[in-house]
């Protein structure tokens, strides 16, 4: 799952350093350095440690995307501006979509590797949600960004507080349902997760190793 992640933050990254962007190099140099750690590791505080240094540098590199992704350190509860505020929606998406098709399988949603198992969530999904945040949420963001797409009204800032408005939940909900239904080698988004909730149902039956969606660059 991590090395999934890793894959597709890193994927990310490599978009735009294969186009010309080489202020990405050293960034791209660091996270394959540090996902070929992900293999050494024996226990999950490490490897989640391993996990937080990827995300650490991934997220400092989203400057060199764009000025308008210069958001600082990454800030969940609450978000404090407008690129932390996607962040933390779209990932919260990302989740719902997971756990809606998780359930069509016969994992227990209680099932956990690296998010241990809490009230009101279901640590299967947060577990296997971490590979496809990159794709759906984050390359959503540069996308929208990147075009213009992104507008004030979509915000509400008081305090050092972020939240998205009507507007800006509408805007990007509806962003994120097309993301969700665009289709990579012949199979939707959506279908992507339902298998790889498949091959982790069926990796504990013992009937084929599991292998995380990765995206090709």
């Amino acid at each position: 799952i991590v090395r999934g992640a890793a894959h597709n933050m890193h994927a990310n990254l490599l978009y735009y350093v294969y186009r010309g962007n080489q202020a990405l190099e050293q960034p791209s140099k660091e996270m394959s350095s540090l996902a070929a750690k992900i293999g050494k590791m024996h226990d999950t505080m490490t490897l989640m440690g391993i996990e937080g240094n990827l995300h650490e540098v991934y997220y400092s590199a989203w400057k060199h995307i764009d000025p308008y992704l210069d958001f600082g350190r990454r800030v969940r509860r609450p978000p404090n501006n407008p690129v932390n505020c996607l962040i933390s929606f779209l990932n919260q998406m990302t989740y719902t979509v997971v756990r809606h098709e998780t359930f069509k399988t016969h994992l227990d949603e209680t099932l956990s590797w690296l998010h241990a198992p809490g009230s009101g969530r279901a640590s299967v999904s947060l577990d296997l949600a971490e590979p496809f945040k990159p794709i759906l949420a984050d390359s959503l963001i540069f996308r929208m960004v990147r075009k213009n797409m992104v507008a004030d009204n979509w915000f509400e800032q008081h305090e050092g507080v972020c939240l998205l408005t009507e507007t800006g939940r509408r805007h990007v909900a509806e962003r994120f349902a097309a993301r969700l239904e665009e289709t990579y080698q012949d199979r939707t988004f959506r279908e992507w997760i339902y298998r790889e909730a498949l091959g982790i149902e069926r990796h504990i039956m013992g009937l084929v190793e599991y292998e995380s969606f990765k995206r090709k660059v």
